[in-house]
């Protein structure tokens, strides 16, 4: 496979004046994605870099407004907005930049940070306050299963005792689906924890004797959005618990 001629170093030195950190690097896939806070309550500002080809590197860059520290699927919990790759393209009709050495590539980095901050914070003007209206609601039912968890360093210090006693129907929906759930950039670890977690307080959270049994994931937005949110939380309270260990 041939090297990436980006490099998420360099791009993060460039972008950490800006409060930007990396969130997701994945070198097979050529994937880059970096985050920071939005200045909305609850959502996250994201600069999404996605590279390929053999021969060069077609580069692409978009931004998006999100309710948690990953891009999510769009249309779950995110809007994307290709107004910043429209200025870095250099091939209008495929609609990329192609990089052919590291002069280019830094080139592109530089261009690339220039302009991250403004167009990162016109996509959340333009989508932030729509995405908010629209995600209360979930962010509301997503806090009152992180109240039923409890303590979740608790929960993290015990993390397999925890889903292994978990009722033998919860653990097969969590089996279920787990099977079904791909590239929502968060790990499985995190995303089995979330819906042991949903299964086990849905009747009680969602006032519904049997809330998402049997629930098919490319079909149920509501399922989708609770899980992507509540992985999310776990996944900067396990920060938070690696941390704090000695």
């Amino acid at each position: 496979m041939p090297k990436m001629m980006l490099s998420p170093n360099r791009l993060g030195v460039l972008l950490k004046p800006q409060g930007f950190w990396l969130r997701h690097y994945d070198p097979f896939v050529k994937h880059i994605d970096f985050v920071r806070s939005a200045p909305i309550p609850r959502l996250y500002e994201h600069l999404c870099i996605r590279c390929g080809g053999k021969s060069g590197e077609a580069v692409y860059a978009t931004t998006s407004i999100s309710g948690s520290t990953s891009p999510g699927a769009r249309g779950c919990s995110s809007e994307a907005d290709r107004a910043l790759n429209n200025v870095l393209q250099t091939d209008a009709e495929h609609g990329w930049a192609l990089l052919s050495n590291q002069e280019e590539s830094k080139a592109w980095e530089k261009r690339l940070a220039i302009r991250a901050d403004a167009h990162c914070r016109a996509t959340a003007q333009a989508l932030g306050p729509a995405l908010q209206h629209r995600l209360q609601p979930a962010f509301e039912v997503v806090d009152r299963y992180i109240v039923k968890a409890g303590n979740l360093f608790d929960i993290l210090d015990s993390e397999y005792r925890h889903i292994s006693v978990a009722p033998n129907e919860v653990q097969s929906e969590v089996d279920r689906l787990s099977a079904y759930i791909l590239n929502v950039g968060t790990s499985m670890q995190d995303l089995e924890l979330a819906l042991t977690i949903i299964f086990s307080f849905a009747p009680e959270v969602e006032h519904q004797a049997d809330a998402f049994r049997g629930s098919n994931w490319h079909q149920d937005s509501e399922l989708q959005l609770r899980t992507h949110l509540l992985a999310d939380f776990i996944r900067e309270q396990r920060r938070l618990f690696a941390l704090r260990k000695p």
